[in-house]
């Protein structure tokens, strides 16, 4: 979750956790359009490593 919680950052964008107990968790991401976004601020590759 981590790593979500980093890439949505860099993105200038929002993630939202719901949970509740006996009926899960709800997990929502939005990221802004491409439009709204400057070329600078664009993620355009990353790398996981798990190790």
């Amino acid at each position: 979750m981590m790593v979500v919680f980093r890439v949505v950052e860099e993105m200038k964008g929002k993630l939202e956790i719901q949970s509740k107990i006996g009926e899960g968790t709800k997990v929502t991401i939005v990221l802004p359009n491409e439009d709204s976004v400057r070329e600078d601020q664009m993620v355009t590759d990353f790398a996981f490593n798990d190790r």
